[in-house]
Order: C-alpha cells, then sequence, then structure tokens
C-alpha cells in the first residue's frame, strides 16, 4: 500500500485508526518508550521512534481496513 491510498478512507476513519495505533504503542511501552527514556505524554507526542512506530501501525490498520472494505 502507498501512503497515497489513505485518501480512500475518510477522515473520521483515519482519525479513529491513528488513535487507535497510537493508544496500542502507548500501552504496549508503559513505563519506557520505543526509544528507552522515560515515558510520559509529553514525551510521547515528541520522540520520532514513538511517531515513526505509531506511523508504521496506522499504515498497517489503514491497509488492512482498505482490505477489509474492498477499496483496493
Amino acid at each position: 500500500m502507498k501512503k497515497t491510498d489513505i485518501h480512500l478512507l475518510n477522515d473520521l476513519q483515519r482519525r479513529e485508526i491513528r488513535e487507535t495505533a497510537y493508544n496500542e504503542v502507548s500501552n504496549e511501552h508503559s513505563f519506557f518508550c520505543v526509544c528507552g527514556k522515560l515515558c510520559s505524554g509529553f514525551h510521547e507526542s515528541s520522540c520520532g521512534k514513538f511517531r515513526a512506530k505509531v506511523e508504521k501501525r496506522f499504515l498497517s490498520k489503514c491497509e488492512a481496513e482498505i482490505r477489509r472494505l474492498g477499496l483496493s
């Protein structure tokens, strides 16, 4: 899937999928971030490694949703 295929999902679907991906990654790392530092809400929002992992999970979930809906 290409990032451009994400336009097949509406804004609400993308927002919900991104929120789910963020929460899943955050819950997997309750004390220490992906990068190894102590987790906090501020750190998660500014950590490049954390955001990259969320983006990867988001794209994976979008791909699965597009396949599930038969849009591609």
